[in-house]
């Protein structure tokens, strides 16, 4: 299998008439879906949201994502966005909030009124056009419309970010999963992210899950999975080399973490989504 180019943004506007979108092959990054016409229901993290035209939803890499259509044609714009674009290129982090905090009653749906609507399509539009057209530049070109809309949406809707009650902790908590992001390839402890991040190991561990939705440990799981499943898709790495890479040095350990997130084994995975023809939401 030939290794395949995963872009650091992808963009592409869609008209659908089926009655299920499938996640993705591949969800493994940000995901930002701005619905133009139609309806859908999406089930985001087990959480279950009406899209109708002007719902925009965003996506962390780590959460599921399910989409059954209720009205067609069914018409959105689908933003892609690397890890490395949002934790990396986004140094505010009220900005990047929405894609990486999810707090208890976080929404992933904003529903936009008509003015706001007006000011963020044609940004959709110039980010779908940038990465079609693939000019020079192009992934720079995208991540500053990136950083415009979401500075624009803040502007007009600062209630759908979420709060940012304890600024400290809610700072260590960020910090702590960009260098998560950056070490999750090798052994990574808590008592290693607490003291790079400047806070106690008992503040950490009880602030991450309140900030992020889940345990330290299990991010750092998911953080794993979702690499591996990039890896599985993108290159023709053994299910053992993919495991290595990843911070498993036991594939018997790896092959287990992973039957038991995503139900299937790592072969199983490559298999399918290599020879799946899905739609891509």
């Amino acid at each position: 299998m030939p290794y395949t180019h995963m872009p650091l943004v992808s963009s592409f506007n869609v008209d659908t008439v089926p009655r299920q979108v499938h996640e993705p092959a591949g969800h493994f990054e940000y995901e930002m879906i701005l619905v133009t016409e139609g309806s859908v229901t999406a089930t985001i993290a087990h959480r279950t949201y009406m899209l109708t035209r002007g719902s925009l939803a965003f996506i962390g890499r780590l959460e599921s994502h399910a989409f059954l259509i209720q009205k067609v044609p069914y018409g959105r714009y689908v933003s892609i966005l690397s890890s490395d674009r949002i934790l990396s290129d986004i140094r505010e982090n009220e900005l990047i909030s929405v894609f990486v905090l999810r707090p208890e009653g976080f929404h992933h749906v904003i529903q936009l009124d008509g003015e706001t609507y007006d000011r963020i399509l044609p940004l959709f539009e110039q980010i779908t056009r940038e990465y079609q057209e693939q000019g020079a530049f192009y992934v720079e070109k995208c991540a500053s419309l990136l950083h415009i809309l979401l500075v624009e949406l803040y502007r007009r809707r600062p209630e759908a970010f979420p709060r940012w009650t304890n600024t400290n902790t809610q700072t260590a908590v960020v910090a702590a999963q960009r260098y998560m992001a950056e070490n999750f390839r090798r052994p990574l402890t808590l008592d290693e992210v607490a003291e790079h991040t400047f806070v106690s190991r008992h503040t950490l561990s009880v602030m991450f899950p309140k900030t992020v939705g889940v345990t330290f440990k299990d991010y750092l799981i998911l953080l794993r999975i979702a690499e591996s499943k990039r890896l599985l898709v993108a290159t023709d790495l053994s299910v053992r080399e993919v495991a290595e890479q990843v911070g498993y040095p036991n594939v018997n350990n790896f092959i287990k973490v992973f039957r038991d997130r995503v139900h299937t084994t790592p072969l199983q995975y490559r298999l399918h989504q290599n020879g799946s023809s899905s739609l891509t939401e």
